[in-house]
Order: C-alpha cells, then structure tokens, then sequence
C-alpha cells in the first residue's frame, strides 16, 4: 500500500484536480459519473464539500458505496470498512507529502486558455503531460470558487514556502476544482471520462463528515511500523 499510495493519490488529485484554496462559500454536493471506455461501464461519485472537509462516495461493483472523508485541518484522509465496523486513516502530511510531490514532479501542466461550461459552471482545460512518457495524459477542465475543502491535505500558506512544483503552486494559489477529466491511454485514445452532472448547492450535517462514533478507528501509518517490525 505504501508504494501505491503516491500513485493513487497522485492519480485522484490529477484526474479530479481537487485544489482548491480560496474560502469560497460554497457548500454543496457535485454529483459525477465516470464512464469507461474500454468496457462501456459506467460508474458514479458525489462529492459533499463543506468548510475544511469533503466527503467522497463512490459506487462499487458489488453494489456497496465506498465512502473517504477528507480533512484539511488535520489533513487526514480516512475511509471506511463497513464490514468491520471501522475505518483506516491515513495521514497525508510529512513522507506523504513527499511522495505526492515526487508524482506531481512527473507531471507537465498547460494552461490551454480555452474554456468550457459544466453544470452550469464555467472551466478552463488544462492538459497534464507525463514527461518521462511524453504523452498526453489527462484534459481537466477547472472550475473555481469551491472553497478550502478540496484542498485536503495542501496548507496554503506552507505550499507558498515548500519545493512543490510550480504548476501546483499556481494551481493551489488560485484555486479550482475538475468538473471534467479525460484520461487517455499509452496510444492516445479515451479511455475514461468523468463529469460532472449535477451541484447542489446547499446546506450539509455535520454528521456526514464523521464515521459513526462507534467504529474503530485503524491507524494506516502504526499498521505498517508493525509490519516493518515484524519482518
């Protein structure tokens, strides 16, 4: 897990481009659909944004809802095992921070100009090139004014002093949020799409930003020193 974890975060914050810093007032939820190309499957994903947290529910095959809630405060991403009454968390600051900015490194960003409307929201495209591949990777189109939820783990006032790339920095200080992002395979072809549908913008509970206070809570980071220990 510890080496997939810069590639799957990497991946979510690429694809989706969820940095947003600014204290926007919005509060709300974006309903998406992501649809497959390869296969023709079609899943969905409502993102329930409120203040410094976000809440991501995703469809699965097997018909269950794979919820992550994401904390910019604590900077803490937690997600949930419904089947054991638990959830793990896992936090996205120090060697994290590392490994996400070694993936964000291996990333080229164009600014294209040209803009687009979704759900009633204009975007600009932006164009992520993979430069060890030198290929066209993902096109995102960015909204602005979803507020500091979608930051999750970046402190604005540190990513201004860090050794992130330059392109997060800007794209961090400006703030957006993808309401498109199609990724294309090794050939140059679509192979998934999501957009989003619909936004609600309106009030949220508290409650959905909390897992339920009878679960337990499992600590990704003490769960790999003991494996470490062990081996």
């Amino acid at each position: 897990m510890q080496k997939r974890w810069p590639v799957v975060v990497g991946s979510l914050m690429l694809s989706l481009c969820p940095l947003s810093v600014r204290a926007g007032d919005f509060e709300g939820i974006l309903h998406m659909t992501t649809k497959h190309a390869g296969t023709g499957t079609q899943s969905t994903m409502d993102w329930y944004l409120k203040g410094d947290k976000a809440r991501v529910e995703s469809s699965r095959a097997d018909g269950q809802t794979h919820v992550m809630i994401f904390d910019a405060r604590t900077r803490t991403m937690q997600m949930a095992m419904p089947g054991q009454k638990s959830y793990m968390e896992i936090n996205m600051g120090g060697e994290r921070s590392e490994q996400l900015k070694e993936a964000f490194e291996k990333q080229t960003v164009e600014r294209t100009g040209k803009t687009d409307k979704i759900a009633g929201y204009s975007c600009e495209i932006w164009r992520i090139t993979d430069k060890e591949e030198n290929r066209l990777k993902n096109d995102i189109c960015v909204a602005k004014g979803f507020g500091k939820a979608a930051t999750f783990w970046i402190d604005p006032k540190e990513m201004r002093r860090s050794s992130q790339p330059s392109w997060v920095k800007r794209l961090v200080e400006e703030g957006g949020f993808g309401l498109r992002s199609i990724h294309y395979d090794e050939e140059g072809k679509e192979s998934s799409r999501m957009e989003v549908t619909s936004i609600d913008k309106k009030s949220l509970d508290n409650a959905l930003f909390a897992f339920p206070a009878d679960w337990a809570k499992q600590d990704m980071s003490a769960m790999q020193e003991r494996m470490k220990a062990m081996r």
